[in-house]
């Protein structure tokens, strides 16, 4: 038994929801929150409503804010930086002694 699908004003509707939730909670809109709302799945929402994904939602999603200056590295990418050099002489420590 196949659902009916919902109509436009609906998914236009859920978009605006989308939208506002999102920028009520600081965050980015996304499709797959529509078809959660909506509670179709991605195929189906991409196959019937791509039009009005790209015409109604992808142009009013606001850009990420990009920092303008580089942050200094705090104390816990030092570390993690101190790790991941260690992991990788052990793993070329590894690597030898298996070539051996």
């Amino acid at each position: 038994m196949k659902r009916a699908l919902p109509g436009t004003e609906t998914v236009e509707a859920a978009i605006d929801t989308v939208r506002a939730g999102a920028a009520a909670r600081g965050r980015r809109p996304t499709v797959t929150a529509i078809e959660r709302l909506l509670d179709i799945p991605h195929a189906t929402c991409h196959r019937h409503y791509a039009d009005l994904i790209d015409v109604h939602f992808r142009p009013r999603i606001p850009a990420l804010a990009r920092p303008t200056t580089p942050t200094e590295p705090s104390g816990s990418d030092v570390r993690t930086e101190a790790n991941l050099s260690r992991l990788r002489k052990e793993n070329t420590d590894l690597r030898r002694t298996l070539a051996l």
